[in-house]
């Protein structure tokens, strides 16, 4: 089953991989929206700072066990988890509604 301990490790290095990388990037903008739930980690990013593709080897890159995807926008959209995120702008979230329909956010 694993250890007892396992998860709070786990919340430890997350702690200092957002504070070591994730938090350089979004004080600079380059990150725009950060989050975590459980395994998955959302970040929507300013497309006219960084090159998504060098974006996703610099996270790649930060520790061998971590493999990060990317997904790219479609039609003013985008479908991360179970959330569809519509852009209102260059810069913002309309909002977010679960693939039920039902709102999020806005």
């Amino acid at each position: 089953m694993g250890s007892p301990i396992s998860g709070t490790i786990a919340e430890i290095f997350l702690q200092h991989l957002e504070h070591t990388h994730i938090r350089p990037l979004m004080e600079s903008k380059q990150i725009l929206y950060y989050t975590r739930y459980i395994d998955d980690i959302p970040i929507i990013y300013d497309t006219d700072k960084p090159n998504q593709d060098k974006l996703t080897q610099y996270t790649n890159s930060v520790h061998n066990n971590l493999q990060f995807n990317s997904t790219q926008e479609s039609k003013g959209c985008i479908n991360i988890l179970d959330l569809t995120f519509i852009k209102r702008t260059s810069h913002s979230v309309q909002n977010a509604k679960k693939e039920n329909g039902q709102q999020f956010f806005t």
